[in-house]
């Protein structure tokens, strides 16, 4: 009995073994072709011909404040982090914002949230909006180079009512 038992489950081992093995190959080929497809030669920089698209658009979301988190201290002292809800989004999200705009910033109030988004960008993308948070200065710079601006105003406007607007559209 022992002696089938210690049978089984070396064969038990060998085919885990081999499978294993086999899995492993496939994975390193899999990295590989990735690998690939993520470099970026001369030419390809030298051929760079990806149409660019000009933004100059303006959106509004309504969020309630649900931490102004007062006790975390952010890298940068211009920055500071807040948790917001959004109407039946049912996720709290944290949210970067400019220091000085946090001031007036009340929890359990709502407010709407308007975000200005200005420059230029690959037109073969879709904005996010976790690209839209992380673009936010206190003023768009005299370049190309995408931003956007926040500015925050407290709302009234509750449930159906509160404004959520889709992220700017960048396709042609």
């Amino acid at each position: 009995m022992k002696k089938n038992l210690l049978i089984i489950l070396v064969g038990v081992f060998a085919l885990l073994s081999v499978g294993l093995g086999v899995y492993c190959i496939k994975l390193n080929t899999k990295i590989d072709e990735f690998e690939s497809k993520d470099k970026i030669t001369n030419n390809d920089v030298e051929n760079d011909n990806v149409d660019q698209i000009a933004l100059d658009c303006s959106f509004t979301r309504t969020y309630k404040i649900i931490d102004l988190m007062d006790e975390y201290r952010a890298a940068a002292p211009d920055r500071s982090f807040i948790i917001v809800d959004q109407f039946q989004f049912f996720v709290p999200v944290v949210h970067s914002i400019p220091t000085k705009l946090k001031e007036n910033l009340k929890v359990g109030q709502y407010y709407e949230f308007t975000y200005h988004i200005k420059g230029k960008m690959d037109s073969s993308k879709e904005l996010e909006m976790i690209d839209v948070v992380g673009m936010i200065v206190e003023e768009h710079p005299n370049n190309d180079n995408l931003t956007a601006t926040l500015q925050i105003k407290k709302t009234d406007k509750l449930g159906l009512d509160q404004t959520q607007e889709p992220i700017c559209k960048t396709s042609k």
